[in-house]
């Protein structure tokens, strides 16, 4: 999972900035056609949902690498400490690109196809991964949960 994580970190930057050179007024690709806008709002919510369903996996895999470090019967308790700290940081950066990679995608597509002088549903691409953030994170961690268990 950590590949994952840092293969979203590419993908954040580079939507970013693509985000931001669309913004200024220099788009990247052709004028797009707002009429695809169910097209892309899916692409979005899938990306979103991608990134939401990987985030529990990642979360589970800090998780054992914290307990296997602190089960460590030689660690002061410092380090026991210390490890602890390192893994809930980690498990923040993991939140925090997983969120972001999809939230980029949106925003460069709304700046892509949006128009000056109106709001359209394009506008909304930049929530849209949200959504899909969520529906992901939540069959995720269900995922988790199901296998956790055992056959029932």
């Amino acid at each position: 999972m950590r590949r994952v994580q840092s293969v979203a970190v590419v993908f954040a930057f580079v939507c970013g900035a693509l985000a931001l050179v669309t913004s200024t007024g220099c788009p990247v690709l052709p004028e797009g056609d707002p009429g695809s806008v169910g097209l892309l709002h899916s692409l979005v919510g899938a990306v979103g949902a991608i990134c939401g369903f990987f985030l529990p996996f990642r979360a589970k895999e800090i998780d054992q690498e914290r307990w296997r470090i602190v089960e460590d019967s030689t660690l002061t308790s410092g380090e026991r400490e210390y490890a602890h700290k390192e893994a809930d940081s980690e498990r923040k950066r993991a939140g925090i690109v997983f969120l972001v990679a999809p939230l980029t995608l949106g925003l460069w597509l709304a700046y892509q196809f949006r128009q000056e002088d109106a709001i359209i549903t394009t506008d909304f691409l930049a929530v849209t991964p949200l959504v899909g953030l969520a529906v992901g994170w939540l069959v995720g961690w269900a995922w988790l949960g199901r296998f956790r268990s055992g056959p029932q």
